[in-house]
């Protein structure tokens, strides 16, 4: 649960458009964004270098998933994006 204040609870956002909008939407220039790793590049390669292998080959397989999800989601977008032919 995420608190603006003091007993101000926020809604929590399940919908990964609706959040990566409110993340990213007018912050930045969409055709200059790849990917949310993007802002993280540096922190993840930072922590990368302070733990142990193990834990690194997990950030890299989360990062790869992180990835493959948004690879996922911009194919969505096309598809319901693109008009049916009948």
């Amino acid at each position: 649960m995420s608190y603006a204040g003091a007993n101000k609870p926020l809604a929590p956002i399940d919908d990964p458009y609706q959040m990566f909008n409110k993340l990213y939407g007018r912050a930045k220039d969409r055709e200059n964004l790849k990917s949310v790793l993007d802002d993280l590049k540096d922190d993840l390669n930072r922590v990368g270098g302070a733990v142990s292998a193990a834990d690194k080959r997990l950030l890299e397989e989360h990062a790869a998933f992180v990835r493959e999800m948004e690879k996922d989601l911009k194919e969505q977008a096309a598809a319901a994006a693109t008009p049916c032919r009948n």
